[in-house]
């Protein structure tokens, strides 16, 4: 779900999807600029795992609504000039 969507903080690497081969239902996304042999972009490995992502996201998601439902009219305001300056 998130494929391509998730780039390192420190590097702008994108982030790869990985599983835990002994536990496949630990799922994670690593930077990719981490282990780039003698190129090595990252000093350090950044992870986050999926389902704190998911958790992270969903929060989001929910505080967004409740915004948008306690201030529709604002918010729709705000949508709209964000499409617009879109378009432009």
């Amino acid at each position: 779900m998130f494929s391509g969507l998730l780039v390192c903080a420190d590097c702008g690497s994108n982030l790869w999807y990985h599983f835990n081969q002994a536990n496949p239902n630990i799922q994670y996304f690593n930077c990719s600029g981490y282990n780039k042999g003698n190129r090595k972009i990252c000093n350090s490995t950044h992870y986050i795992r999926v389902d704190f992502l998911e958790k992270v996201v969903l929060g989001e998601i929910r505080r967004l609504t409740k915004l948008a439902t306690q201030y529709e009219s604002e918010f729709a305001k705000i949508v709209m000039g964000y499409s617009i300056k879109k378009a432009q």
